[in-house]
């Protein structure tokens, strides 16, 4: 399935499950004044080509400003929120932002006119664009020149975070994870991935999500002990086996070894 084509059967499967999550905060009278972003998944336009990654992450650390949004308005406005998000995240460039910042120099990111964090972004400093980097290298068998950000797809547990950064708080994740947890199970559905990287962390995180993807045949997952604590496991889509691994979030961490171990554990899994 192309990357369009794909896209349309995520906005159409998951456009009831946004308009839910808006609800949901809009009844919450502390989030409904709160300065939020909206994110939808992106797919590399070379998603499909081989091994298909997923990489997912917690949620994101701010986002671009065409997503930004509160609620106080809501019943009022007559604002398509929805596709505010779905435009805000994709474009015929797709992840080609992330290899376009990848190392950028701003010489100007404490000028007057360049106080926007989306424009002196440098994806090269985050150590989940890095870690994500490596490992896809790896499974890709691909050398360092030809690798590009659109051969992989990306998403989030949490498709709402806060405008200023920082990971969802209880009240942002109790609001909207039952209908975040449907968006994961239609994303993967929608996607069909070989192999899925949860760079999340287990407890708090990815374990909130288990029970939904018990749903899929043959679940299957083991906890792992190496340098790093990992849980690896498989399921079954289509008949097909998807691999994934869950590891801990890779900042303050050895990246190298990180990427290493996963992909090693990704190997095995395949292999028994």
């Amino acid at each position: 399935m192309k990357n369009q084509e794909i896209l349309k059967n995520l906005k159409e499967k998951l456009e009831p499950h946004y308009n839910s999550i808006l609800t949901e905060i809009y009844n919450n009278r502390i989030l409904k004044v709160k300065s939020l972003v909206g994110f939808f998944p992106q797919v590399g336009t070379n998603y499909g080509n081989g091994n298909k990654i997923l990489v997912v992450g917690r949620a994101v650390n701010g986002w671009r400003i065409r997503s930004e949004f509160n609620l106080k308005n809501y019943k009022t406005e007559k604002k398509d929120y929805f596709n505010c998000f779905y435009n805000a995240s994709n474009d015929e460039k797709m992840l080609e932002w992330v290899d376009d910042r990848y190392g950028i120099i701003n010489k100007n990111k404490h000028s007057k006119i360049n106080k926007n964090k989306e424009d002196r972004y440098n994806t090269k400093r985050s150590a989940f664009w890095r870690t994500t980097r490596r490992l896809s290298l790896k499974i890709l068998d691909k050398a360092d020149g030809n690798f590009s950000f659109n051969d992989i797809a990306w998403s989030n547990l949490y498709k709402i975070a806060y405008k200023s950064g920082k990971n969802p708080g209880k009240e942002l994740k109790a609001a909207t994870f039952s209908d975040c947890k449907e968006i994961l199970k239609e994303e993967i559905n929608c996607l069909q991935p070989t192999t899925i990287i949860f760079l999340t962390d287990y407890i708090d995180w990815f374990n909130a999500f288990e029970e939904m993807l018990k749903g899929f045949k043959y679940f299957n997952i083991k906890k792992v002990k190496k340098t790093y604590s990992y849980h690896v496991g498989t399921f079954s889509i289509e008949n097909k086996i998807v691999h994934f691994v869950v590891a801990p979030r890779p900042e303050s961490i050895k990246e190298s070894i990180l990427a290493d171990e996963m992909e090693y554990l990704i190997n095995v899994d395949k292999n028994n």
